[in-house]
Parts: C-alpha cells; sequence; structure tokens
C-alpha cells in the first residue's frame, strides 16, 4: 500500500530524532573517558622530622648548627618522590610546606627542587594543611612525617611541642590530619615516608597507604638510618607504587560529629586554653568539642595552641630566673613599659592610622 507524504515525513523526523540518542552517550562517554585518562595531579606535603638521617632538633629548626646540611636531606627525599611520582603517571605535582622550621623562605631548596614539580606559593599566610588541599587533586602524598606526640618516634608530636590531638577517640598525627582534610574533597592520602613508629600507625588507619620506612627509631632523637641511597629508593618506589594503585587507595573516611579531645602538657596551659567559648574540661591537661565539621573543630584547636602557648613565656622567664642578666633584663623591660605609659598623647598617636610600606613576599605553608 502506497504511504502518503505525510507519514513519511514523520517517519523521517522519528529517525532523525532517534539517530542521536546512539550517538551523544557515545560522544559522552569519550569525553568522560577522557578526563578520567587526564595525568593524576598530586598534592606533596613535606614535614622535617621524618626526612632521612635526621633524628636532631639542630637539623630541623632554622638557625641551628646542623640545619643547612638538613636542607639538602630534605629536597633529595622530597626529589626521590617526585621521580617516583613522574615514573608511575602523575601529571602536575604541588608541593607545600608542612612544617615551619622559622626559615622564612621555603625549609627545601628551591634552586635543587626537581623542575618537574612546584612549590606552592601565595600572598597571603595559609594553613597547608586545610587550604591547600581541593577537587583538583588526585592524590595526596605526605613526605618526612613522623609519629604523634606521646609516642616513642624520631622527633614525635603533634603540630608543635606542647600539643596532643584526639578525634574520636583515634590518637591523631599529622598525616592523619592531611588525610581527614582532604576527605572533604574525596582525595585519598596514597604514600608517606618516615619512621616504623610511624608506619605503624599509617598502617591502622590508612592500610591501602604505600609506606616507605627510612630508619628505625631508637628515641626521640637517635634512630638507626637505612643507607642514605636505599632510604631514597624506598621512597621512589613507594611513590611509583602509589601511583600505579591511586585507583584502589580510598579517601580516609571518620564519621560526624568529631569528638576531638585536645590535651597540653601542663594543667596551666590547659587553664588558659580552657577560657576559649564552647568547651568542655575533660581532666587537668584535657579539653573536649563536639563538631559536625572536621574544619571548625580543627581551627578551634589552632586557636588554643596560640593560646596555650602564652604559658610558655612564664616557663621560658621561669628558667631566667637566677641568671645574672636576668635582673637587667626586668629592669630594662620595666623601665621602657614605664616610659611608654607617661609619654604624652601616647594612646591618640598609636590610633593615627600609617602607612606602611608594603613588602613583596610570597608565603609557602607553615612558618
Amino acid at each position: 500500500m502506497r504511504k502518503g507524504r505525510g507519514f513519511i515525513l514523520s517517519r523521517l523526523v522519528i529517525i532523525f530524532l532517534i539517530i542521536p540518542l546512539f550517538f551523544f552517550p557515545a560522544c559522552q562517554k569519550e569525553t568522560r573517558v577522557a578526563e578520567e585518562g587526564k595525568a593524576p595531579k598530586i598534592l606533596v606535603y613535606y614535614d622535617f622530622e621524618g626526612i632521612s638521617n635526621v633524628c636532631t632538633t639542630e637539623q630541623v629548626l632554622f638557625g641551628e648548627a646542623r640545619y643547612q646540611e638538613a636542607r639538602e636531606l630534605l629536597t633529595e627525599d622530597v626529589n626521590a618522590a617526585i621521580r617516583g611520582l613522574i615514573r608511575g603517571g602523575a601529571g602536575e605535582i604541588v608541593v607545600t610546606d608542612a612544617h615551619g622550621s622559622g626559615n622564612p623562605e621555603p625549609d627545601i631548596l628551591l634552586d635543587k627542587m626537581d623542575k618537574r614539580a612546584v612549590l606552592e606559593l601565595r600572598d597571603e599566610p595559609f594553613e597547608p594543611y586545610i587550604d591547600s588541599p581541593n577537587s583538583t587533586y588526585q592524590g595526596i602524598v605526605a613526605v618526612g612525617m613522623h609519629s604523634y606526640a606521646g609516642s616513642p618516634g624520631v622527633l614525635s608530636h603533634t603540630y608543635t611541642v606542647h600539643t596532643m590531638l584526639k578525634v574520636n577517640e583515634i590518637e591523631f598525627n599529622e598525616s592523619d590530619i592531611i588525610a581527614l582534610s582532604a576527605t572533604r574533597f574525596d582525595v585519598p592520602l596514597i604514600m608517606v615516608s618516615g619512621d616504623d613508629v610511624l608506619e605503624k600507625q599509617i598502617k591502622n588507619l590508612h592500610p591501602q597507604t604505600e609506606y616507605a620506612l627510612v630508619k628505625t627509631a631508637k628515641g626521640k632523637t637517635d634512630a638507626d638510618f637505612l643507607p642514605y641511597e636505599e632510604a631514597l629508593q624506598q621512597i621512589e618506589e613507594a611513590a611509583y607504587n602509589a601511583m600505579k594503585r591511586i585507583d584502589e587507595i580510598p579517601p580516609f573516611t571518620l564519621d560526624p560529629p568529631y569528638k576531638m579531645e585536645f590535651s597540653f602538657q601542663t594543667k596551666s596551659q590547659t587553664d588558659i586554653a580552657a577560657n576559649y567559648p564552647g568547651l568542655t574540661r575533660i581532666d587537668n591537661c584535657t579539653l573536649g568539642l563536639e563538631s559536625n565539621d572536621f574544619v571548625e573543630g580543627y581551627q578551634v584547636w589552632i586557636k588554643l595552641i596560640s593560646l596555650s602557648a602564652l604559658d610558655n613565656l612564664r616557663f621560658f622567664l621561669s628558667t631566667m630566673r637566677g641568671k645574672e642578666y636576668f635582673q637587667e633584663v626586668v629592669t630594662e623591660g620595666r623601665k621602657a613599659m614605664l616610659e611608654r605609659w607617661v609619654a604624652p598623647g601616647f594612646f591618640r598617636d598609636e590610633r593615627k592610622p600609617v602607612e606602611k610600606e608594603k613588602v613583596e613576599r610570597k608565603y609557602q605553608g607553615v612558618q
């Protein structure tokens, strides 16, 4: 039976409507595959205490006797990680400072850092554990890390020398902080390097994360080191394996609410920090906070660290009492304060706006 023109036209319209349905999904799939196939962008943190051949405070603090030589060690450990990441298929690599030695310049030697990576520099100060991770990264590497405060690892501490952090009854080290912060963006902690004490802690909470063991702790300031070239090879291979397994390593998960415990070395430090609102007193040296947002709880902890550090000044002064120069320092300090008190117009003059010369500077993380 002969079909009418209207019938034929309607069939043609249907065909033209259906054809794109067969092609568009394929095009969309190709686009998605291309995006997924892009070389992963990796964020590399470096700390100092877990670096190869490092175990003393003289190595990790700016101005101390062995700091300059330790910068070489730090740079080589980071470069080993970069080599492994590149060999494993990494794309863009961004390095950020998670140490803060007191040096206004980066601890890493920029002129010797592998040029296939870039150091994260910003115009304003930033908190690398919170501000550095974002959704553009596919993995995080932490080089030269250390175990949490109170554990027997090399130069063990948590963020600074007088604090400890628990989250949901779990003792946290700084690698854990990094991992939970990055969970906001579904970014996994894929590799860590450090000593044997930290290795146990990492394997406990992050069993899929690759680990490079570079030394065995014999005390807080003593360790048995792997032969140097072997340690660098361990770091490179762990970074390489992390890239090869990046899709197998999940982000760190810890369900809210986050019951956070902030502990300090002394009762007097804790007494000062306890003035911050919204906290509960758990014991002489521990304060508690519950938060549905880990970042908010972490930011409270940083404020408490600053508050509790006021007690460190009292401790510092107490160590000087009885020294022959102490009374001279106190006398000069009191004289300066009294002169400022009686200076005419002091308060009024201080309130006048002052145009400060802008100093061009780049910030590289913890300082």
